[in-house]
């Protein structure tokens, strides 16, 4: 079997030079490419829509509800799992 550097041959149309084609992600209207400060706003605007309860304006607050939803997941997983035993449903 011959080696993938074997395997790979240059194409003659190019004249031997191996070309590659990178896509690019799309940026939406009024963001600037690359700008960090556009993707930490956006993903705060993604987590805020996903965690149930009043809306904050603070950051702190969006991640405290965060934390607490993280934790009555967690627990809820934990009640649902001892029922599932009390009851005698086998796992999945």
């Amino acid at each position: 079997m011959a080696s993938p550097l074997e395997m790979k041959k240059p194409s003659s149309s190019t004249g031997g030079a191996a070309t590659t084609t990178r896509r690019r992600r799309s940026v939406p209207p009024g963001e600037k490419e690359g700008s960090p400060q556009n993707s930490v706003q956006g993903k705060l605007r993604k987590l805020e829509s996903i965690i149930p309860g009043r809306q904050d304006d603070s950051i702190e607050g969006l991640l405290m509800r965060t934390a607490e939803y993280i934790s009555f997941l967690e627990l809820q997983v934990d009640v649902l799992k001892s029922l599932s035993h009390l009851y005698g449903v086998s796992p999945l």
